[in-house]
């Protein structure tokens, strides 16, 4: 009886040491030989940048937390590839331009929405997805090249952006996705490539690109994509048979 009791008191003490470890909070962790970043719950700090690792071991940026003007995200962050941009510059209203790194493959949805005054920014060709309203709201943006791995520009990305006026969408691009222009009002430079066999609703609304061409049926490629202007009573429409 006596071991008995001696074991239980043995484990309970064990269970409780092991339990008090477990809900000391982490704060601090080295990763590789000379980068400290900072944890908690999932995320990790380096510098300026929230972050999190993915599954196959890239590093995905979730949050800025610096009030630089003009920034250049770095390539790696403690030693791992960054590889995805999502949320992070969303509402850094002060920020002017930015580069991205070779070696990102997609900028999430929301990344700099409501970056009044962004005027530049470069995405490097490695980048295959720009996700829904990316860029919404960048009302200072006036021109922007589109990676050459893209294949589709997806919804509201560039809604309201109100001073763009140049794009320049690649051959790689099959989908263009509900809103992703729409009151983009000074766009007039910007050619649909014939790769392009998807344009949802809205894609071009209140666009000079859009409000320029003549009333009447709309055609982008093979697209019928919309009819502008009034159609009076007892309209014929003629649709072309490709």
């Amino acid at each position: 009886m006596r071991k008995t009791k001696k074991f239980a008191a043995i484990l309970l003490s064990a269970l409780i040491l092991s339990s008090s470890f477990s809900a000391l909070p982490v704060s601090a962790a080295t990763i590789g030989n000379d980068t400290t970043v900072v944890s908690s719950d999932e995320s990790l700090i380096s510098g300026d940048y929230e972050y999190s690792v993915l599954a196959d071991g890239t590093v995905e940026i979730t949050q800025y937390l610096g009030s630089d003007t003009n920034v250049i995200v770095p390539e790696n962050i403690a030693g791992r590839t960054v590889s995805k941009i999502i949320y992070a510059f969303s509402e850094c209203s002060f920020l002017k331009s930015i580069v991205i790194p070779n070696g990102v493959t997609e900028i999430g949805s929301q990344a700099f929405r409501e970056c009044t005054s962004l005027q530049s920014i470069k995405i490097p060709d490695s980048v295959k997805i720009i996700d829904y309203y990316t860029f919404e709201n960048c009302v200072s943006l006036s021109e922007i090249t589109l990676p050459k791995q893209l294949k589709e520009i997806g919804s509201a990305v560039f809604k309201n952006c109100s001073s763009l006026k140049k794009v320049v969408i690649p051959d790689t691009v099959t989908t263009i996705r509900e809103g992703a222009f729409e009151e983009c009002t000074n766009l007039s430079d910007i050619i649909i490539p014939d790769t392009v066999n998807v344009i949802e609703s809205a894609a071009f609304w209140n666009t000079k690109w859009l409000n320029n061409k003549p009333d009447g049926l709309i055609i982008i490629n093979d697209i019928l994509y919309s009819y502008k202007g009034e159609m009076p009573q007892n309209t014929n429409i003629n649709v072309p048979s490709n």
